[in-house]
């Protein structure tokens, strides 16, 4: 599956998970037209512009069949191996 959105290529490798997911209707404000829109966020493996292959967690869209990408962020696998090990008993829950 290869996307391009403008001068960005993104060709999805493959879907590991999916992390969260809702569907919503909203107004369109450009068209003034009701739509249905699945929103989830997903860990994929992303080639961005024919580069090396990423671990990818972003936001993905899905609007009358067309899926778009939202914010996220790329990691290489020495990035990923580093954020799979890293010492999380600092966090505190809330």
């Amino acid at each position: 599956m290869a996307r391009t959105n403008g001068e960005i290529k993104c060709e999805v490798v493959k879907v590991i998970a999916v992390l969260s997911e809702k569907e919503y209707d909203r107004t369109n404000w450009k068209t003034k037209e009701k739509e249905h829109v699945k929103e989830t966020r997903e860990l994929r493996i992303v080639k961005w512009n024919d580069g090396a292959p990423k671990y990818d967690i972003r936001d993905w869209y899905e609007v009358d069949g067309e899926e778009t990408c939202g914010k996220g962020i790329s990691l290489s696998d020495e990035e990923w191996t580093l954020l799979q090990y890293a010492d999380v008993s600092m966090m505190q829950t809330a």
